[in-house]
């Protein structure tokens, strides 16, 4: 999970170096590549927090406190 957060933060940063490099030539390809970047910032945050959704039930489950009923 940690190293999923370290790449959405990379990924951001790379976002934001690129975009005044890419701007001096074509403003919407830079536009586009910001916006893909948040994209897939989303996607690494949601699998961050999925990962720690997966670790609460599976300490539910261990414990017994599971129950079937409340899926």
């Amino acid at each position: 999970m940690i190293f999923e957060l370290i790449a959405a933060f990379s990924a951001f940063g790379t976002a934001i170096m690129i975009y005044p490099i890419l701007k001096k030539h074509i403003e919407s390809l830079a536009l586009g590549y910001v916006g893909l970047r948040l994209i897939e910032n989303i996607f690494y945050i949601v699998g961050a927090l999925t990962l720690l959704i997966l670790l609460t039930l599976s300490q539910e489950y261990a414990t017994g406190a599971f129950n079937a009923q409340s899926l």
